[in-house]
C-alpha cells in the first residue's frame, strides 16, 4: 500500500478512491450552486439575468467558483473515459430536455419536428452551456490525464500555454476563443 499525507493526517489507500472529505465538498459546491441559480433566475439580483445589487454580485461571486471546483475534483480524480458513462449521461440529458419540450408543445398547441429533433441533440443543441463543456472534458480527458507523466518542464510549459490562450486571446482581447470563461478551456 502507498502512504500518502493529507491534511496533516496519514492514509493509506491502494489508489484514489472515495474521500468523505471530498464528498463534503461536493455536496457544498452543489449547495452554492443552487444558491447561485437562486440569486439569478429566483431572486435576479445577481447581474445575470436582472439588475445587480451589491450585496447579489458580492454573494455571486462568493457561490459561482462552486462549478469550478467541481472541474478541480475531477481533474484530481481523474476522468475515466468509458462509453457505459456516456450513454448513461446522454439518456438523463436527454430526457430532461426531450419531456419539457414535448410540454411545451402540449401548452403551445402545435407541434414544432425541427425543435423535437433538437431535444435530442443534447451535446451540441441544449441550453446547458455545461454539459457541452463536460463533454468536450470528457473527450479532453485521456490527453489531460497523459499530461501527469510529462516531466516537470514540459508541463510547464504547457500550462504557459494555456495561461497564454487564457488570458491573452480570451480575457485581454475578448476573443470567441475564451471571451466569458464559461467553456471547455476554462
Amino acid at each position: 500500500m502507498q502512504e500518502q499525507f493529507r491534511g496533516g493526517q496519514k492514509s493509506c489507500q491502494n489508489n484514489l478512491g472515495r474521500d468523505s472529505n471530498i464528498e463534503l465538498l461536493r455536496l457544498v459546491c452543489m449547495l452554492f450552486i443552487l444558491l447561485h441559480h437562486s440569486l439569478d433566475l429566483g431572486l435576479c439580483i445577481s447581474g445575470y439575468q436582472g439588475m445587480a445589487t451589491p450585496m447579489g454580485v458580492v454573494l455571486n461571486s462568493f457561490f459561482i467558483v462552486a462549478v469550478n471546483c467541481f472541474v478541480l475534483i475531477s481533474g484530481y480524480f481523474g476522468i475515466k473515459t468509458k462509453c457505459k458513462g456516456l450513454i448513461h449521461l446522454y439518456i438523463m440529458c436527454a430526457f430532461y430536455s426531450v419531456i419539457p419540450t414535448l410540454f411545451s408543445f402540449y401548452e403551445a398547441g402545435q407541434f414544432v419536428w425541427r425543435d423535437f429533433f433538437y431535444s435530442f441533440l443534447v451535446f451540441s443543441h441544449s441550453k446547458w452551456w455545461f454539459i457541452e463543456c463536460y463533454i468536450l472534458l470528457f473527450f479532453f480527458a485521456p490527453m489531460l490525464n497523459a499530461i501527469k507523466s510529462v516531466s516537470k518542464r514540459r508541463y510547464i510549459i504547457i500550462l504557459l500555454l494555456w495561461s497564454v490562450i487564457t488570458f491573452y486571446f480570451g480575457y485581454l482581447w475578448k476573443s470567441s476563443l475564451n471571451s466569458t470563461g464559461y467553456n471547455a478551456i476554462n
